[in-house]
């Protein structure tokens, strides 16, 4: 089927499928931490990090945190990973000059997380989001697009705008010049039903109504039906008694010897 032939509807089936099939992949569980978010932090070196200055700027600044899952004995386990730029209170040389250098670092938090330093207020419930919101000073911001309860709908639903919306108005720009499809043209079935069947000549009809002789391309003729001969009447006037008379009266009869009453004569054979 090429790809002009796509219908709309079809595209959006194609972008809804996408999107479950890609939130889907965004949610299984990933263990590459380093790669992605930077060094994992210590539980201490994280609360000492929100809490510290350097020239007014905290240790553990512009932080974002990353609802993610990780496998432990077999089940899928949900956390948290706090990502942001850290500096470990050590500077370094930088064209002559000592200066504090933030590098990309995470903190890996589970649920329930209990804090080493228990804040001024408690907890409103034991995650490390009611946690940061305890901190004096703190900004943080939290990575809805990757929380299973909106993942999946974010992907479907821009799967099925750029798969579904935008891809075929792009098709059918390039091919038909406009941003829809034309409409297709139906057939008319109601003059089929006035096409007029032509007739076999009586020359190629058989006796038996079949057109064995027909010339290709001309349809069988419906076979004629036969009609028996008239029945004549029978006729009242009497026989002609004179012609019968006559064919007796020259019969010859005699009897012989051994016949018991006359019988007709025959000519001798010869």
């Amino acid at each position: 089927m090429a790809i002009q032939n796509t219908k709309r509807w079809q595209w959006i089936l194609i972008g809804v499928l996408l999107g479950v099939a890609l939130g889907y992949v965004n949610q299984l569980p990933s263990t590459d931490w380093k790669q992605t978010y930077g060094e994992a932090l210590t539980q201490h070196q994280f609360e000492q990090g929100l809490t510290k200055l350097q020239s007014g700027t905290p240790w553990f600044h512009g932080i974002v945190v990353h609802p993610e899952r990780v496998d432990t004995g077999g089940r899928s386990v949900p956390i948290y990973v706090v990502a942001g730029e850290y500096y470990d209170g050590r500077p370094e040389l930088q064209d002559g000059k000592r200066v504090a250098v933030w590098r990309p670092r995470c903190f890996v938090a589970e649920t329930p997380f209990i804090p080493v330093t228990p804040p001024a207020d408690p907890l409103v419930d034991e995650t490390v989001l009611a946690y940061l919101k305890t901190v004096p000073g703190v900004s943080f911001r939290y990575a809805w697009w990757q929380d299973p309860k909106w993942g999946v709908s974010l992907w479907v639903g821009a799967s099925v705008l750029v798969v579904g919306l935008i891809w075929p108005t792009v098709i059918n720009l390039l091919v038909f010049g406009s941003l829809t499809r034309p409409r297709e043209a139906k057939p008319d079935l109601s003059k089929s039903a006035d096409v007029e069947v032509p007739a076999v000549p009586a020359a190629f009809i058989g006796m038996d109504g079949s057109d064995t002789d027909a010339p290709t391309g001309v349809p069988n003729a419906p076979p004629t039906p036969s009609v028996p001969p008239p029945v004549q009447p029978l006729s009242n006037a009497p026989l002609d008694a004179t012609s019968a008379g006559a064919d007796e009266s020259s019969k010859e009869f005699g009897r012989d010897e051994d016949d018991f009453y006359p019988t007709e004569r025959h000519a001798p054979h010869r």
